[in-house]
């Protein structure tokens, strides 16, 4: 399971980064990514247009990644959470 890092605020105009940890891996080895996943903000989780630049209003938004390739597993992902307060 890939889980998308909360992030914080904007700072000085520049953006957050956003990436993706792996979760749980209590139950066996860890995955090889090949390909790393893409992680971008969302204004909902039913949103398919990534939200871009400095001027986003304050509120609660969605982090989503995809695209992660693994030699040995089919990730799956779990949202996270932007709040600009």
């Amino acid at each position: 399971v890939l889980v998308a890092n909360e992030l914080d605020p904007l700072h000085g105009g520049e953006e957050s980064a956003l990436t993706a940890t792996k979760g749980d891996e209590s139950l066996g080895p860890c995955a090889t990514y090949t390909t790393a996943p893409t992680c971008r903000v969302y204004a909902s989780a039913a949103s398919t247009t990534a939200l871009t630049g400095s001027a986003v209003a304050r509120g609660t938004y969605v982090t989503k990644c995809s695209g992660a390739v693994s030699t040995n597993y089919t990730p799956t992902y779990v949202n996270g959470v932007f709040t600009i307060a």
